[in-house]
């Protein structure tokens, strides 16, 4: 490590030829993968397990543009690059959907293992403080090259695999080292995370709002950027989903909660709501949200919760002693008033 440590590229090293050739054998038959979809799992796993075996076998890996191969697969006929596929079959059927979980662990542990943050870090100002590697990151094993960058920064991939709830602690580990001191890519992972809040069912809440506040907590140096990001793309998807009373509550215990532990999450939360009155007062362009949901909300445990929320923006202490929520109007998940079907 003492040469990364002096921001000196590292000598990367190549598993034994036998070993690079069944490889590339075994890389080959990427593209036959969605016709054997129900093998998917038995295939990533063997990859993962030759990725963990060191830092030469990781490098070879990113060195055979793993990374693209296997998003392009998982994405399939969403792939930028679908119309050159061999196969375009539907993976899955009405009982079972393909496994990707390994395949998400796979490309979590190569993107960590790539120079990405030194990159990164050799585009900063020399001024600037010395910049800190993402705390998930791996020792250095290969370049991570441009096909590999686009394609696990592609957009498509980020939504489907945060949707399809696909390895949620690597995928989690992935958009945090994406993100890490990169204000471009952290503000295309918070919006992506805000609209499938938006789409998802409130049984998904607790995992994504935990991605969120993990991602909102990332100390590096476009931290305060992040969570301005965040306060947009959220109070939109609030908005959006201002006919599902569950939903909303959910969120409003989530920002609340957010507010309390995150000073700079206050601060943008009072400017987007100050910011709203300022431009367009007195007008129906006016970003009234908040009074949307206090004033004019015909449920009152939607109320009860953008009370609290707005109280937390006063007092953050207020938070130690939450108002208790009635029970039945809010409507149980599936019922009328949840996103249930949605």
């Amino acid at each position: 490590g003492g040469k990364v440590a002096q921001g000196k590229s590292p000598m990367f090293r190549m598993p034994a030829p036998q070993v690079m050739n069944f490889l590339d054998k075994v890389l080959e038959l990427l593209p036959e993968l969605p016709m054997h979809w129900r093998n998917l799992s038995e295939y990533f796993l063997l990859l993962r397990d030759v990725a963990c075996l060191g830092v030469a076998e990781k490098g070879f890996l990113l060195a055979r543009g793993t990374v693209a191969r296997c998003v392009d697969m998982f994405l399939h006929d969403e792939s930028p690059f679908a119309q050159g596929h061999r196969y375009h079959n539907k993976m899955g059927d009405k009982f079972n959907a393909p496994e990707f979980g390994y395949m998400i662990e796979l490309v979590s542990l190569l993107v960590r293992s790539s120079d990405l943050h030194l990159r990164n870090a050799e585009t900063r100002d020399s001024l600037e403080e010395e910049w800190l590697p993402p705390p998930n990151s791996l020792p250095v094993a290969g370049r991570l090259d441009k096909a590999c960058y686009t394609m696990v920064t592609n957009r498509t991939f980020l939504t489907k695999v945060v949707t399809d709830n696909v390895n949620a602690s690597h995928t989690l580990l992935l958009l945090q080292h994406l993100s890490w001191g990169d204000a471009e890519i952290s503000a295309l992972v918070i919006q992506v995370m805000c609209e499938v809040v938006e789409e998802m069912n409130e049984e998904r809440y607790p995992q994504l709002f935990r991605m969120l506040r993990l991602l909102l907590n990332q100390k590096d140096s476009v931290q305060e950027f992040r969570i301005e990001k965040f306060v947009t793309f959220f109070v939109r998807a609030l908005k959006a989903n201002g006919t599902y009373p569950e939903a909303c509550v959910k969120c409003f215990q989530f920002m609340a909660d957010l507010v309390g532990g995150l000073p700079l999450v206050r601060t943008y939360f009072l400017r987007n709501i100050v910011d709203g009155h300022l431009t367009h007062p007195n007008s129906i362009k006016g970003n009234f949200w908040i009074e949307h949901f206090l004033i004019k909300q015909e449920i009152e445990d939607v109320k009860s919760a953008a009370e609290m929320f707005v109280r937390s923006l006063a007092i953050p202490a207020f938070l130690s002693q939450p108002p208790a929520f009635s029970e039945g109007k809010v409507g149980l998940v599936g019922g009328k008033d949840s996103k249930e079907g949605k």
